[in-house]
């Protein structure tokens, strides 16, 4: 889905809108004026200095780094809406089995993994938990904060919704029953994407969720003349 802010005028829950740069409600994803809607216009990751801290381009080439948000040191980097979804639900039925399943997911869009920034910085070595992968990104400390893109990344998924199997067995002896269907069910049955946090279903932010539920269920149906 390809979008555009046409024009920002008004208000915005009761907020005077003066300015053509809005946040959108995720980590540095902002609706401005000529960019997709949740753009996320976002300093770029240079580096680890040799202190440990992360350097920032300077786009401006002014020898320092604004990280406001219309800082001239900020570049559109991604969108946060997914520019495609779809879904596929087939069927299936032989003889007395049945079968159905959905599959979906979405893409062209990313993600700021706000829950890995705030546990990656080594600085907070013995202070909080840290993930596995701040060994790996090396970076101690950073003068900017849940600021760079080193923390975006793709939100693309597919998802094995949920999968339905039957069997149905004709009861012609009987005076009131047609048919007994039994069945199983599964649902969120498994995730594919590169997204390295829980779940990349989210829109601008990932500040961290609880978990999809894996769950499966036997059914039976009866059904009646």
């Amino acid at each position: 889905m390809d979008s555009k802010v046409l024009n920002l005028s008004g208000s915005l829950n009761g907020v005077p809108l003066i300015t053509n740069n809005v946040g959108y409600g995720g980590q540095n994803a902002y609706l401005v004026v000529g960019q997709p809607i949740g753009s996320f216009y976002i300093l770029q990751h240079l580096g680890v200095g040799a202190n440990g801290a992360e350097t920032i381009v300077d786009q401006d080439g002014n020898g320092r780094i604004d990280a406001g948000a219309t800082s001239p040191d900020r570049i559109f980097a991604g969108q946060a809406q997914p520019k495609y979804n779809f879904a596929f639900t087939p069927s299936f039925s032989y003889k007395n089995f049945d079968a159905s399943l959905m599959v979906r997911g979405s893409g062209g869009n990313k993600l700021f993994n706000t829950l890995r920034s705030n546990l990656s910085f080594l600085e907070n070595l013995g202070k909080s938990n840290l993930l596995a992968s701040a060994i790996t990104d090396n970076m101690f400390t950073s003068a900017f904060p849940l600021a760079s893109d080193y923390w975006l990344e793709d939100g693309k998924f597919i998802r094995l919704e949920n999968v339905n199997l039957g069997y149905r067995i004709p009861t012609a002896k009987s005076k009131h029953i047609s048919a007994l269907r039994f069945s199983l069910t599964g649902q969120n049955l498994w995730l594919i994407t590169k997204y390295s946090g829980i779940d990349p279903e989210q829109t601008g932010g990932d500040n961290g969720i609880y978990p999809r539920v894996r769950n499966f269920a036997l059914g039976l149906n009866i059904i009646l003349k």
